[in-house]
């Protein structure tokens, strides 16, 4: 679902100073957390960034545009995506 959405033109921007993964990030956080996980957090913001980074990767799976790595390891970027939000959510339940 999502490595469709960054797929898209539309997520596209041709300016060169911003990735399709900014505008994925609320989109995945929407889909898989209720208003009120939303609330529990803090917000979006954070997670949007937790999100962003857990698509682009580090090291050597680091990439910042996605859509147009026709290589890219979408089931290494998921996998990453869920154990983030999980920490995420997990570190701010303790906090709370």
């Amino acid at each position: 679902m999502v490595d469709e959405w960054v797929q898209e033109s539309s997520f596209r921007v041709w300016f060169g100073h911003t990735s399709p993964i900014l505008d994925a990030a609320p989109r995945i956080a929407r889909a898989i957390m209720s208003t009120a996980d939303f609330q529990r957090v803090g917000g979006e913001a954070n997670l949007n960034r937790e999100i962003a980074w857990a698509i682009q990767g580090t090291g050597d799976d680091y990439d910042d545009q996605p859509d147009t790595n026709p290589g890219y390891d979408w089931e290494s970027a998921r996998r990453r995506v869920r154990a983030g939000i999980l920490e995420y959510v997990q570190k701010h339940n303790r906090d709370a």
